[in-house]
């Protein structure tokens, strides 16, 4: 049976929450061109590249909890991923490659695409497409900060283009920015939270373009 997360536009996750195994994978940005029982199609510059979804697959949409009420009470555990995402949608989806099979590990709704695109969720400049770590921060120092995920460390560098996403992050980054400041990893960052961070290769390091904090650690 499928099981489809949700999310509240204030960010409220609805139903089990299940933190994912994959560690390194990879991410687009695009518009939904078509959405089957299991499986999502995006335009990504262009390109059209379909996504499994399967009962691991997180999906985070806007709107998600009257989607969720309005399934319960027509007797189903949940919506559908057709009653989540609609053709014409931005959205980023996060995937592992499967042979020939990309599988979904996460799709998050309310995306902006296309260059000068704006949105609440803080796009990332131009890019549409890169590499992406889910794990738990292990280490805080100066401008680095460490991952640890599937028993292998990964060491990010920030700087002022890094954008942190969470709970008043987003207006945090915002205000930094206009004073010209960045954000400080130690009043940003903790040891044990859990984050998804997307990055580029720059030379020998790992710069992340935006960090997203998914749960605080304990």
């Amino acid at each position: 049976m499928k099981r489809v997360l949700v999310a509240a536009a204030c960010t409220l996750l609805l139903g089990l929450v299940a933190t994912q195994a994959a560690a390194e994978t990879k991410w687009v940005r695009g518009k939904v061109t078509a959405v089957g029982g299991d499986s999502v199609t995006l335009d990504v510059v262009g390109k059209a590249m379909t996504f499994k979804v399967d009962s691991k697959t997180d999906v985070i949409e806007k709107g998600g909890s009257t989607a969720t009420r309005e399934a319960q009470a027509a007797g189903r555990k949940g919506p559908t991923l057709a009653e989540l995402l609609k053709v014409g949608d931005g959205v980023e989806v996060h995937y592992n490659e499967v042979g020939t099979t990309m599988v979904a590990t996460e799709i998050r709704g309310g995306m902006a695409v296309g260059a000068g695109a704006a949105s609440k969720e803080e796009p990332m400049g131009e890019m549409s497409q890169g590499s992406s770590v889910r794990g738990l921060i292990s280490k805080v120092g100066g401008k680095e900060f460490t991952v640890k995920a599937d028993g292998k460390d990964y060491t990010f560098m920030v700087d002022a283009k890094t954008r942190f996403v969470g709970r008043g992050l987003s207006t945090a980054t915002r205000q930094a920015e206009a004073a010209g400041k960045e954000m400080t990893l130690d009043k940003t960052l903790g040891l044990n939270d859990e984050v998804t961070v997307s990055y580029e290769q720059m030379g020998t390091m790992m710069h992340a373009r935006e960090v997203r904090i998914q749960k605080k650690g304990m």
